[in-house]
């Protein structure tokens, strides 16, 4: 049997004291994933009030439905990805399908953070090799970096074969390193 992270367990833990009606379970949860679910979900749709009310709506049905909701053991990518399928329906007047989607790269507050005098040149070359990816290539890449889920979990919110997630964060990161070798050559 696989051991659980501690930060999984706690997960597991807060979401069955939440299903027994627990409100400081559902709050810790909510102050532990809410501003990350967001970071992600705008990155699917760049649009505020609709990832804002998407977190919102979630967390909502999250406690309305608490004593009907099932067993999870891995929460933190079930709402991942359960954000992730809220905000494609949204879209999905838009967009045919997953691939189709705009996903952003860097969000212009992370930029400024990280953007610092000596090192603004070599952003903005990042960020240029960045949007050379598929959008698909840019989602892992959040997801696996930025939001540092493994690649099982990425795999779940993806809809895809652990192996496939292997290999696409790859590629991915394969083509930012020749893209940034090409600038610094």
């Amino acid at each position: 049997m696989e051991l659980l992270s501690v930060e999984t367990d706690k997960f597991a833990q807060a979401w069955q004291q939440i299903k027994k009606g627990d409100i400081h379970s559902y709050e810790w949860l909510f102050k532990k994933l809410a501003s990350k679910l967001y970071s992600y979900g705008y990155r699917i749709v760049p649009d505020r009030v609709v990832v804002e009310d998407a977190v919102q709506d979630l967390f909502v049905q999250l406690w309305e439905n608490r004593e009907q909701l099932s067993d999870v053991k891995l929460v933190k990518p079930y709402l991942y990805k359960s954000i992730r399928s809220r905000l494609l329906r949204t879209l999905n007047h838009r967009y045919a399908s997953d691939e189709s989607m705009s996903f952003m790269g860097i969000a212009s507050y992370e930029e400024a953070v990280i953007e610092h005098e000596s090192h603004h040149q070599m952003n903005a070359q990042l960020k240029q090799c960045l949007n050379k990816l598929t959008p698909r290539q840019r989602e892992i890449i959040h997801l696996k970096f930025y939001q540092q889920l493994d690649y099982e979990d990425i795999a779940n919110i993806l809809n895809m074969v652990y192996q496939a997630a292997v290999n696409l964060c790859f590629r991915a990161v394969t083509g930012l390193r020749q893209c940034l070798k090409k600038h610094t050559d």
